[in-house]
Formats: structure tokens, sequence, C-alpha cells
């Protein structure tokens, strides 16, 4: 075709140039806008591709949205009633400006969502927030109510954000209401979370140009000609071209019947769509075959991203309270924060714990403190479970709320130094990660000494006995050399207990060494055993029952 007839070409296919993708659109829905998007001469892609122009958006949370809002602001967040009106005037052959529908049927920011505040005290700025929210299609509530998605907060203190926090609302600062408004999409709530320092809140939310990226008046054709920007072009056809085209969509609906559509999902799980049906007239035919092909080529430029939107799930501390008591301030600042990134609610004060109604209440202690140092609880009916910095870092270890009463490792002890254990050598073997960390410290604190390596002098040898696999070169030694082995529950018994505990009922290695009356261990006669016979002192303060 010649340059002279792109007029006609512009007003044949009004969507030439444009590259569109959608994200959570049902596929019903989908199906149909893709064949009128290819009616009007759009490519229609499945993923979000580098040449995209248009993202036509469901709903505001979904990755590709996501990709979009901060680092694509060359990509037009449009409606699904963008391809409609378009399509319905070009069917009419009205004459329409594309960038007047652009601008008509763009994606607000806050479409689908509920917003509340709380902290703003002036009530101009609180009408001026519920202008802006529902003049950027959201929609403002005085009070919280658990059908409200975010909670803008000036400060992260309040009824309000304690509720939030509960029910698993978003909060998010002020900026994040300005700087969404500011971009025209809503933004990342994690840019703006109150667990940042004020001055790092809304840093990297968006890319605030599109430099790199080729404007849409530069898109070539696959010609290799620079293609006229399409925003310009009107949507003008004659009824007698609209006729000769034999679009299938249309002689489908005109006959009651529609052409059979299979979806074929991409790699991703994507809910992008089939490639539109080839039209019988040749442009048309041309145009849909562009279309499939560029919905596969050029993987290395797309960014593939799945739209399959299961349930956000709850993070391990939601609907849990804490109290952090007997740490420095910086260290207490550091594991609130932790907290409250984990969806927990902290309270400064202890008497402020029972505030807001939970499903546990954890008081948050050193592990250097003993039971008669943490903090007492006048009222009986609540239940309060009082842990140390251990039980925390178990459940950042395994990624999930621990049950306190399932970590005895994670409670503050009896007491420390107990006697007897400060004559003690004790190694371990079979821990690893957290255990490993958590169990050699608590042999320190019980007055024993740790000790990496096995030798013959050492008193004890504690095996974890969850650990089913085979034996280790310590196992071996202290079966060699008559060390007693006992299961880490004899450890966690006398932690318990407050005392030294005979290990009798917990010695795994009772074929070569048993414990006599008068605390010391013998080891038995078995074959050639170089130390047979040979009676290891253990520690005196060891006494049978």
């Amino acid at each position: 075709m010649g340059a002279g007839d792109e007029g006609t070409t512009a007003a044949d296919h009004p969507f030439s140039g444009l590259i569109l993708c959608c994200t959570s659109i049902s596929a019903d829905i989908r199906n149909e806008i893709t064949a009128k998007a290819a009616d009007l001469g759009a490519v229609w892609k499945q993923d979000l591709t580098s040449d995209a122009t248009h993202l036509i958006v469901g709903d505001v949370t979904t990755q590709k949205y996501r990709y979009v809002a901060k680092q694509r602001p060359d990509v037009k967040p449009m409606r699904i009633s963008f391809i409609e009106k378009a399509h319905e005037a070009w069917v009419a052959t009205k004459s329409i400006p594309v960038h007047e529908l652009e601008v008509e049927h763009a994606f607000p920011p806050f479409l689908g969502l509920r917003i509340c505040t709380t902290g703003i005290n002036e009530e101009k700025e609180r009408h001026r927030i519920q202008k802006i929210t529902e003049e950027n299609g959201g929609i403002y509530n005085g009070d919280l109510t658990k059908q409200v998605t975010h909670l803008v907060a000036s400060s992260p203190e309040g009824k309000k954000y304690q509720f939030a926090k509960q029910w698993g609302i978003s909060i998010v600062s002020v900026e994040w209401f300005h700087q969404s408004v500011e971009r025209g999409m809503s933004l990342d709530e994690a840019y703006f979370s109150f667990d940042l320092p004020a001055s790092e809140r809304g840093q990297g939310a968006w890319v605030r140009s599109a430099t790199g990226k080729r404007k849409l008046s530069e898109r070539e054709g696959s010609d290799g000609r620079v293609k006229s920007d399409p925003a310009k072009r009107k949507i003008k056809r004659a009824a007698s071209d609209r006729l000769s085209s034999g679009s299938q969509t249309l002689w489908g609906d005109i006959m009651g019947t529609k052409a059979v559509k299979v979806d074929k999902p991409n790699e991703w799980g994507s809910d992008a769509p089939p490639p539109p049906q080839q039209r019988a007239n040749s442009k048309a035919g041309s145009s849909a075959a562009s279309a499939v092909d560029a919905a596969y080529v050029n993987v290395r430029a797309s960014v593939s991203m799945s739209d399959l939107q299961p349930e956000v799930p709850k993070k391990m501390f939601h609907d849990k309270g804490f109290h952090v008591y007997g740490f420095d301030s910086e260290k207490e600042n550091r594991i609130r924060g932790i907290i409250r990134g984990l969806d927990g609610n902290t309270y400064p004060a202890l008497q402020d714990l029972f505030e807001v109604p939970a499903s546990r209440y954890v008081i948050i202690v050193p592990d250097t403190y003993i039971q008669a140092d943490c903090p007492r609880i006048s009222d009986a009916s609540k239940a309060v479970q009082i842990v140390t910095a251990w039980w925390l870092e178990r459940c950042l270890h395994e990624d999930k709320f621990i049950e306190p009463d399932e970590y005895p490792l994670g409670r503050p002890m009896k007491r420390h130094n107990i006697s007897g254990f400060e004559k003690m050598t004790v190694s371990v073997t079979k821990f690893d990660g957290v255990d490993y960390l958590h169990y050699t410290k608590a042999i320190g604190k019980l007055g024993a000494e740790f000790c990496e390596k096995v030798y013959k002098a050492r008193s004890l040898l504690i095996i974890n006995s969850a650990d089913k696999s085979g034996h280790k070169d310590k196992v071996k030694a202290a079966e060699a050399w008559g060390i007693p082995i006992v299961s880490q529950e004899w450890l966690l018994e006398c932690i318990s207990e407050g005392e030294l505990i005979p290990f009798k009922k917990y010695l795994l290695n009772t074929k070569t060494v048993t414990e006599r009356k008068d605390g010391e261990v013998e080891v038995k006669k078995e074959g050639a055993n170089p130390l047979e016979n040979v009676a290891v002192k253990f520690d005196s303060a060891v006494k049978v029952s």
C-alpha cells in the first residue's frame, strides 16, 4: 500500500498500531473484545510485551497491572468500554478521535477500591480526599468497615489502624493516595508501608518518565516504516467496506451463532485471550494472522506474568497481639517492625495489649530472662503466652506461627546455671539451622560447656532423635569411647524442671554404655573394642534415682 493510502488504512483499521493485552478479564468477555480489537486493526498479545501500548484492566491488584503502574508509563490502562465504544462507532461509521476515547475510558486508579482515612484531623482535608477518591473511581468510607480495601493513615496508631491490621485491610501512608493520583494508577502498597522510614516511603514506587521507551508515535510497522500516531486517527468506515470485510464475528452475530474458540493458556497460566479467528477478507485475515504471530514471538521482550489471582494469604501474625518487653529501644523497634510487617499488632504498653480482640496474646522477652523476670498478668482470664526472641526466630525460620507450647526452647527457662551442669562438657549432632543455634545456646545457659568436636573427655553427646539419617562420625566416636548419647528430650526436661535430670531413660547407646548407681558410666564388653571394660567417669552430679 502506498503512502498516499495511509489515511484510508487508518479509516479501515483505526486501532492499527495499537498493541493490546489484558489483565483479570473473564474468558467470555475476553473472547468478545479480542475479536472486536482485531476488527479495529489492533494486535492482541497474551503477554505484556515491551511494545505494548494499552492494558485492558479488570482489577488493580494483578501482577500485570502492578508492573505497568511501576515500570511502564508508556502503557495506558483502559476499561473494557474503550474497545466496545470504539467498535460501536466503527460499525456505525461514526467519527470519533481515538485519543478522546482513551481519556473517556481510561481505568481510574481507585476503581474497585474503598478508601477510609485515619489521623487526618482537618475536615477540609478529609473532604478533599473524599472528592478526589470519587473522581478517580473509588468509594470513600468515613467509617472503617470490613469492606474497606485501604486505610490511608497519617501515622501507625489509633483504633482504626488496629482494627485494619486485625481485619487484613491494606494500611498505607498518605503519600500512597497522592502518588497514585499523580501516576493515574493504583501503586504498590508495599512502598508506602509504615515499616519504612518516612523519608523512604514512595521511593521507587514508579518510573516518572518514559525514558528509554519508544513513543507511541514512533512505533514501526511490520514493513519497517514508522507509523503515524494511532491516537490521532479517527474512527470512520463506510458501510459498504464494513459489509465487504466479511467479519466472521459480525456474521455469527447476525446468524445467531458463534465461531468455536479454544482457549489456549500461555505457559504462565495467564488470562490472556486466544488468537482471534481469521477473517474471510484477505486484509482482515492478514491482520488477524499478524496478531496470532505477534502473540507468540519476541519471547525475550515479553514480561510473562500470571493473572491467576488466588486469595491473598494472611501473614503469620495476622490477628495476633504482641507486647515486646525488656529489650533496649533499638532491639524493641526492630522486633516490633518485624511483627508489624507480618500483620501482627504491637502495643507499647502492656495494659494496651487487650484493647483489640486477638486470637493470641503474646509477650516477647529477651532470652536472658528466666520465668521470674517476666511480667505478671493480673487478669487470669487472658490467655497470654510469654516467649523469648528464640521463639520469634523459630517462627521466621519456619515461616509460620508456631504455638509457643510446641517449642519449649522458645519459652523462658525456669532457671539458668543449674547445679551440676557447670562440670559438664556437651556436644551435639544432627542439629542444623536454628535448632543448632538454640540447642547450643541452651547448653551454655544451663551452665555446661558446649564443645563443637567430640573427644574422649566429653561428658555427653546430645542427638536430634527426629533426624532418622544414618550414624554420624560423632555418634561412632561417642560409642567407641563410651560417651553417653541422649536424645534432645533429656535437655528439654532439664529445662522444664529446672534441675539436672538423670539421663537413664533417654540413653540411646545402651548396648555400649550403662549408668551405674555410683554416677559412673560403664562401657560394656563388645568383641575387640580397645576400650572394653574401661569405666568412663561421668560427673558425680548425675545421680540415679
